[in-house]
């Protein structure tokens, strides 16, 4: 808040250069970060593009044409500039904020969690968690990259970047040098702030929450041993937390330390909520993601309270989410069922005899016991019955394959294509196998 923003150069001060004209949220948090460090806490800020001016300056961020750490310059928009975080496995083009990041982002970590000394593997952890959550993005839109391709869903219009930009004076008002740079060090400090609560968040919330889901971790190794071997499968696949935390990331990076075997991943993770009743979240693929290892069963989704608790045969069930990412339930006791449960079933589409044996496949040759009428209907319902079997086994091979396409076999995921070429022969041969008439195939597609 106290920052010397100008545009020329200050002959009491030592300065930090930067362009003059329309901001972005780049240099504004390039020129933050180097503000919170000691040598250069005291140093003005100089909005100018006039280089005599700028080779006076201690310090050059986003202007210049010159990218050279040993001097001081941290310019990105030279011809030929193509560096990226690759020293940390990033490929995004950097900016002027990535640049700062990259050069003394560990020494902002420091001051921001001063007077706590932490470790230097944890700063580490913080310095590429950051990078990741917070500064890639801005390197990503300051260079015109795409978050991703193809045809985007829907359009976030509330990135810092774009609420940097909102400071800036609109195009049909004037405004003064001097407007412009109160402009400017009040986006600064914008930016700087939003990163700044997310490195406390990281060692004030987050990082204590590794201990948590660590011990748990042991904990649920030590349940699942003691149990006998079918069960042990299913359970060393469910997580219980005793206490909520942020745990996502955590985990994964976890399991990877581990080395955890695919087959062994957490599927399902369970925790109390604030009003005492218990959670059951399926696990993402990735952090952020909104793909899930395994989502709770297709037919509890969007389903709630007595109806939920008699579909699936628990009593105290609350909610399962449209989406199947997450359930609830009014215990610890009953959300540990609903997840075994939801494992025992979709663990069954690789094993038809276990959907035989949840839902009986009456043959097609056999007629209904009881059954009135000619020989036809009874085919017929005995078609029908066959038909609702392998139907429950075709939908749930078919989500287990959407879930393999998640993950990738290899460091190839599944298309669409390839799901299609494995599911059609199935489709039919479980249809042909089933008795069903090719008239009637359709309806397993």
């Amino acid at each position: 808040r106290t920052a010397r923003v100008v545009s020329s150069l200050v002959a009491s001060s030592a300065c930090i250069g930067t362009h003059d004209g329309t901001f972005h949220c780049d240099e504004a948090l390039a020129c933050g970060m180097l503000k919170l460090l000691p040598a250069f806490k005291d140093h003005a800020i100089v909005r100018t593009r006039d280089p005599a001016a700028l080779g006076e300056c201690a310090i050059v961020v986003d202007v210049g044409g010159e990218y050279d750490p040993t001097r001081s310059r941290y310019d990105h928009h030279q011809r030929g500039f193509d560096h990226t975080l690759s020293e940390h496995s990033f490929d995004t083009k950097l900016s002027s904020a990535g640049l700062i990041w990259r050069h003394h982002g560990r020494e902002v970590i420091r001051e921001l969690t001063a007077p706590e000394d932490l470790p230097d593997a944890v700063v580490d952890t913080f310095y590429t968690k950051v990078y990741r959550g917070f500064v890639e993005h801005i390197d990503g839109i300051d260079n015109g990259i795409e978050a991703g391709e193809g045809k985007l869903n829907y359009v976030v219009g509330t990135t810092l970047s774009k609420r940097v930009a909102g400071f800036n004076p609109p195009w049909n008002e004037e405004a003064t040098n001097d407007q412009v740079n109160e402009y400017f060090r009040q986006a600064m400090e914008l930016a700087v702030t939003e990163l700044s609560e997310s490195v406390l968040y990281l060692a004030t919330s987050w990082w204590p929450a590794r201990q948590i889901v660590s011990i748990a971790m042991d904990a649920n190794a030590d349940a699942a041993i003691a149990l006998p071997e079918a069960e042990r499968a299913i359970r060393s696949q469910i997580l219980v937390l005793d206490s909520h935390c942020p745990w996502t990331s955590h985990l994964l990076d976890l399991e990877k330390e581990r080395s955890v075997p695919g087959a062994q991943l957490i599927k399902y993770v369970l925790y109390a909520d604030q009003k005492g009743s218990w959670r059951v979240q399926a696990v993402p693929v990735s952090e952020g993601s909104f793909s899930s290892r395994m989502p709770l069963p297709e037919p509890w989704r969007g389903v709630r309270d007595a109806a939920l608790s008699e579909l699936t045969g628990i009593e105290g069930c609350i909610f399962v989410h449209a989406a199947g990412f997450i359930g609830g339930h009014q215990s610890k006791e009953g959300a540990l069922l609903l997840a075994t449960k939801a494992l025992q079933m979709l663990s069954s589409a690789v094993d038809p005899g276990r959907i035989a044996l949840a839902r009986p496949v009456v043959s097609s040759h056999q007629t209904v016991a009881g059954a009135r009428g000619d020989g036809h209907g009874a085919r017929r319902k005995a078609h029908q019955g066959s038909l609702g079997a392998w139907e429950t086994f075709y939908h749930s091979l078919s989500t287990t394959l959407q879930q393999v396409k998640g993950f990738g076999l290899g460091a190839a995921p599944l298309g669409d294509g390839v799901l299609a070429a494995v599911l059609s022969p199935v489709r039919d041969l479980l249809a042909a196998g089933a008795g069903v008439p090719a008239r009637d195939r359709l309806a397993l597609g």
